[in-house]
C-alpha cells in the first residue's frame, strides 16, 4: 500500500541485517486483546466504506458515533477498491459487471463520472492516475493501459502491454502514477502458469515502465523490481513509496521503500532482510506510515508504524509495532494528522469485524474501539 532493483553493497547489507536481527530479537512482542466500547462517541470518525452487506457489496457513509445509521449510497463489487488520486476517490468495481467511478469529495451522493465495461468482464482495474489531461486505467488481466479523455471519460485508446507479458500472456498491469509529466506503471509479470514441480523459477519479477502520457510511448524502464510491486504516490512530492512482496524465485529486499524519480535514488524505510514477513496494506499520513504486514513463521499479522522520511534510510526494520495474535488485523487507514485506524476481526463463527484507532507514534490502540456490522473490503477516512 507498497524487492527492489537496489543492489546493497554486501558490507552495508550485512551491517543492516545484523542490526535487523538485534533490534528484532530485543523488541518484545506483545499480544493484544481488544473489545470495543459499549458507548461509542455521538460525533466519532467518519469513513467511505466499501463493505460487505447481506446481499453483495456495498459503497456507504459510516460514523462511528452511529455505524450502523450510516447511509448506504449503491451497489458495489465484491472484488472493489477504493483509490485516492489527483483530488478525487474512485470506486473500481471488479469482476462481472465492471466500472470505475470518479468521486467529488464533498459530494459522494452520485459519481461525477463513471466509465461502464461492456458486458460481463474479468480485466479486473486495479489503478487510476490522471496525467496530462488524460485519465489511465490499468487492467490486471488485460492486454493494456486504457485511455479516457478527462472531461469526457471518452475511450481514446489503449498503452499496448503485450510486449512485457510474461508466459502466461498478462503483463499484470497493477499500480500507475504520475509524476513529473510522466506515467509510471508497475507491471507484476505474475506467471499464473507457473509449474510448482518445476526445477527451474518460472517468476520473473516486477516490472517499472515510464511512458510518455501525450505520445504513450515507453521512456524508460526500470527492471527487477522485486515481487508484486505496488506503487503508491504521495501527493504533493516527487516520491512515491513501493511495496514488495517476498518470493523464492525473485531476487531483491522485500519491504516499503522511496523512489524518487528526479534524483532516480531509492531509500529504504521498513525492509525485512530474511524475507520473513509481507506487507499487505500502507497508509501514509502527514509525517508518519504504518504498514500491515503477515508473518510467515507465525500467522500473526504485525502493525509498523515509522516516521515517514522521503530521501533517508531507516536504520533497521524492528520499528514501534503492535504484533497480535489474538486478532486479525485487515487494513489500515490514515489521515493527514496522522490519525490512523486498524480494521481488525476475530476468527469467530461468524467473524466479529471491529475498528481500533492507534496512535501511529507508539503503535499502541487507543481507547476508542468500535464494533461494526460488516466485512470492510476498503475504506477511506471522511473528514
Amino acid at each position: 500500500m507498497i524487492s527492489i532493483a537496489l543492489i546493497l553493497l554486501a558490507c552495508q547489507q550485512s551491517e543492516k541485517d545484523d542490526t535487523a536481527e538485534q533490534q528484532d530479537t530485543s523488541t518484545q512482542d506483545t499480544a493484544i486483546e481488544t473489545e470495543p466500547s459499549s458507548e461509542p462517541s455521538a460525533d466519532g470518525q467518519s469513513f467511505l466504506v466499501l463493505e460487505e452487506g447481506d446481499s453483495g457489496g456495498q459503497l456507504a457513509l459510516r460514523n462511528t458515533g452511529a455505524w450502523e445509521n450510516g447511509e448506504v449510497l449503491r451497489e458495489a463489487s465484491l472484488e472493489g477498491k477504493l483509490v485516492v488520486k489527483d483530488d478525487y476517490v474512485w470506486l473500481l468495481n471488479r469482476g462481472g459487471s465492471e466500472s470505475i467511478a470518479q468521486y467529488d469529495p464533498s459530494d459522494f451522493t452520485q459519481p461525477k463520472a463513471e466509465y461502464v465495461w461492456e458486458g460481463p468482464s474479468s480485466l479486473y482495474p486495479s489503478d487510476v492516475a490522471i496525467c496530462e489531461g488524460q485519465v489511465f486505467i490499468s487492467q490486471y488481466y488485460g492486454s493494456g493501459i486504457l485511455v479516457l479523455d478527462e472531461n469526457t471519460f471518452e475511450v481514446l485508446g489503449e498503452i499496448n502491454l503485450d510486449a512485457y507479458a510474461d508466459d502466461d500472456g498478462f503483463a499484470e498491469a497493477s499500480s500507475l502514477v504520475c509524476k513529473k509529466s510522466f506515467l509510471y506503471v508497475s507491471l507484476h509479470r505474475f506467471n499464473q502458469n507457473e509449474d510448482p514441480n518445476a526445477e527451474e523459477p518460472q517468476q520473473i519479477g516486477s516490472l517499472w515502465v515510464m511512458f510518455d502520457p501525450e505520445t504513450w510511448e515507453e521512456e524508460r524502464q526500470f527492471p527487477d523490481q522485486g515481487y508484486r510491486s505496488l506503487m503508491i504516490d504521495v501527493p504533493g512530492t516527487q516520491v512515491f513509496g513501493s511495496v514488495i512482496e517476498p518470493h523464492i524465485d525473485v531476487t531483491g529486499t522485500t519491504g516499503f521503500w522511496i523512489y524518487d524519480p528526479v534524483a532516480d535514488s531509492y531509500n529504504s524505510q521498513i525492509y525485512f532482510a530474511y524475507n520473513d514477513k509481507t506487507i499487505f496494506d500502507t497508509a501514509i499520513g502527514g509525517s508518519r506510515a504504518v504498514h500491515l504486514a503477515y508473518n510467515y513463521a507465525d500467522n500473526a499479522t504485525w502493525a509498523f508504524c515509522h516516521e515517514y522520511t522521503p530521501g533517508q534510510d531507516q536504520p533497521g526494520y524492528s520499528y514501534e509495532r503492535l504484533v497480535s495474535s489474538v486478532i486479525t488485523l485487515d487494513s489500515v487507514v490514515m489521515n493527514a494528522q496522522d490519525e490512523t485506524w486498524l480494521a481488525f476481526h476475530k476468527d469467530d463463527d461468524p467473524p466479529k469485524h471491529s475498528l481500533m484507532s492507534i496512535d501511529a507514534q507508539t503503535c499502541q490502540p487507543n481507547e476508542d474501539n468500535q464494533e461494526i456490522e460488516h466485512r470492510i473490503i476498503d475504506w477511506l477516512m471522511v473528514d
